[in-house]
C-alpha cells in the first residue's frame, strides 16, 4: 500500500489491492503497526497528503484499534482539518477512555480551534479543553504532556496561578 500511494496510485487501484487480502488463499497480509510505521514515514516527510491516505486505509483495515485513529486524526490536525482530526481523536478515545495522548490530542486541538476560527464557541471550547487536559493529567500523572495540555487549558482561562503549577509539573517530570 505504502509503495502504491507513494507512486500516486488511485483510488480503484488501493481497492483492488485492499480486497485481494480476502482471497483464498489470501494474496496480502497486512499489519496495522506495518502500516501506522509507513504513515508516519510520509507524516515525517510532510507528505500529510499521503500519510492520510495510508492512515485511512488502516483505519478501514482495523476499526477497532485506537492507535489507528489516533494517527489518522494528528494527520488530519496538520493538515488543518480540525473538525474531522477531532472526530478521530474521540473515537480513539471511545475505544480507550483512559488514551492519554488522544486526551492531549483533544484539549491541544480545542486550543486549535479557539486560535484558527474567531467564529468558534470561546467557551464551548475552554469546556473541552478543560475537561481532556483534567482527564489526561488523571490518567497520567507522571506524564508530561499531560501536563502541558493543562498548563495551556488553565493559561486560556487565565487561571495564571494553576497555569503556573501546572507548567512546573511538566518540568519537574
Amino acid at each position: 500500500l505504502y509503495a502504491l500511494i507513494d507512486k500516486g496510485a488511485g483510488e480503484q487501484a488501493l481497492r483492488e489491492v485492499i480486497a485481494a487480502r480476502n482471497a483464498k488463499p489470501a494474496k496480502y497480509y497486512y499489519l496495522e503497526a506495518e502500516l501506522n510505521f509507513q504513515g508516519y514515514r510520509f507524516f515525517q516527510e510532510d507528505r500529510v497528503a499521503q500519510a492520510i491516505a495510508l492512515f485511512r486505509l488502516n483505519v478501514e483495515l482495523f476499526p477497532g484499534s485506537w492507535n489507528v485513529y489516533d494517527s489518522l486524526g494528528e494527520a488530519l490536525l496538520k493538515a488543518g482539518d480540525t473538525a474531522a482530526a477531532t472526530a478521530m481523536y474521540e473515537q480513539s478515545l471511545r475505544l480507550d477512555p483512559r488514551l492519554v495522548s488522544t486526551l492531549v490530542s483533544l484539549a491541544w486541538s480545542s486550543g486549535a480551534l479557539i486560535e484558527l476560527d474567531p467564529q468558534a464557541d470561546r467557551d464551548r471550547l475552554l469546556h473541552e479543553m478543560e475537561k481532556f487536559s483534567s482527564l489526561a493529567v488523571a490518567s497520567d500523572r507522571s506524564g508530561p504532556r499531560a501536563w502541558d495540555a493543562r498548563s495551556d487549558a488553565l493559561r486560556r482561562q487565565y487561571r495564571w496561578n494553576e497555569a503556573l503549577e501546572a507548567l512546573d509539573e511538566t518540568f519537574r517530570i
